[in-house]
Order: C-alpha cells, then sequence, then structure tokens
C-alpha cells in the first residue's frame, strides 16, 4: 500500500471567499505527511483553515491507471 499525503488541490484566499486552483508547478510534490485538518471542536491534531489537501492511498505505485474516491466532509 502507498499513501501520499498532504497532496494541495486549492488555495484558501480571505475568509469567506470561495477558494482558488491551486497553481501547477512541473516540480515533484514531497507527499510524505498529512496537512492540517478543518477546524473542528474537540479536535486533537493540528487544525488550520487552510485545509485544502488531499491525502490518496493506492495498493500500487506503478504507472496504470487507477480510479480515485474523493470524500468530502
Amino acid at each position: 500500500m502507498h499513501a501520499f499525503k498532504g497532496i494541495r488541490y486549492g488555495l484558501k484566499p480571505e475568509r469567506f471567499q470561495p477558494p482558488t486552483a491551486a497553481p501547477t508547478s512541473g516540480e515533484t510534490v514531497r507527499a510524505e505527511s498529512f496537512a492540517p485538518s478543518a477546524p473542528q471542536a474537540g479536535k486533537l491534531t493540528p487544525t488550520s483553515e487552510d485545509c485544502l489537501f488531499l491525502n490518496l492511498w493506492t495498493p500500487s505505485a506503478d504507472a496504470a491507471r487507477r480510479p480515485v474516491l474523493v470524500y468530502f466532509h
């Protein structure tokens, strides 16, 4: 099992404004650690309003095309 953690998919603008797409850079992304979660009451892990990140898991990191399930809470 391979995990790609903390991949940015959007940018947080000013508060209460819609997010914008994350810019593409052509550089390799180091997806090795979880990013902050969305703020929630009673949450013990790090939280931030800048929480537009994805975590992806795959059974293999080969070149095969695989479906991706995205869950927004």
